[in-house]
């Protein structure tokens, strides 16, 4: 029970921080400060590779800047400068899917600690080894090879344990966070074709797109909020670069 609540607790943190990066942009009426927050949350996905935080790269440039609310907003995009959408491509080649993450697990298998990385692929991994595999063989014998599969998966999560950031916790962040009010996908989506109206969506492409997946709401603090936390293109890093470069180069 304890280990659920953990996985649930790490799940939704991700949750939290994808859906309110994805409402801060949406939420905004003005093209031109949502082209602003388009950039500043480039930067700092950027910031959090640089860091090793892939967890945190995967939710805000995968889940919040490519859902389809905010991947619709082209108007927004016309403003964002070439090299910000560049930087952000970069980012999402290297945690593309394909090859079943390959570009990402290259970079993470070399990664130093401390690190973070994206958890949902280890409960992929598990999930796979636990149900394509059968605890015994004919005769009561024990599967070894499964034991030894999941073995590797979870130690290899230890392995990101062992050091930890040296942070200092900013309690008007968290705080701010974690009071985010409530709404749905749809209630986003119809909010960003109500400021960027767009051409008739197919009625099939409607359904896939609209889910009852809660994302909360924004307001004019988030905006201020992003706006003195907005960091400097100028800041990548050695670890950004050497990612980005492989990425590029695989693809």
């Amino acid at each position: 029970m304890e280990l659920f609540h953990s996985l649930s607790k790490f799940a939704f943190l991700y949750f939290q921080l994808s859906t309110w990066v994805a409402a801060t942009i949406v939420t905004e009426k003005s093209v031109e400060k949502r082209a602003n927050m388009f950039i500043n949350f480039i930067e700092t996905a950027k910031l959090c590779l640089e860091l090793r935080n892939f967890n945190a790269v995967m939710a805000i440039v995968v889940a919040a800047l490519g859902c389809a609310p905010v991947r619709r907003l082209h108007k927004t995009k016309e403003l964002v400068p070439k090299e910000y959408l560049e930087q952000y491509a970069k980012m999402e080649i290297l945690m593309d899917t394909k090859d079943n993450y390959k570009r990402y697990r290259q970079a993470l298998a070399t990664s130093p600690t401390p690190s973070v990385p994206y958890f949902g692929i280890y409960m992929k991994d598990l999930t796979f080894i636990a149900e394509g595999n059968p605890d015994f063989f004919k005769g009561g014998l024990i599967n070894l090879t499964k034991r030894r599969q999941i073995y590797l998966v979870i130690d290899e999560i230890r392995r990101f344990q062992k050091d930890v950031y040296n942070f200092q916790e900013v309690s008007e962040i968290r705080d701010y966070l974690a009071n985010e009010k409530i709404h749905t996908e749809k209630e986003l989506y119809d909010i960003s074709c109500q400021f960027e109206p767009g051409l008739p969506r197919r009625h099939s492409e409607a359904g896939k797109m609209m889910t009852s997946r809660p994302i909360p709401k924004s307001s004019a603090v988030s905006g201020r909020m992003a706006g003195k936390r907005s960091l400097s293109l100028s800041r990548s890093s050695t670890t950004f670069e050497a990612a980005a470069t492989g990425a590029e180069s695989t693809s």
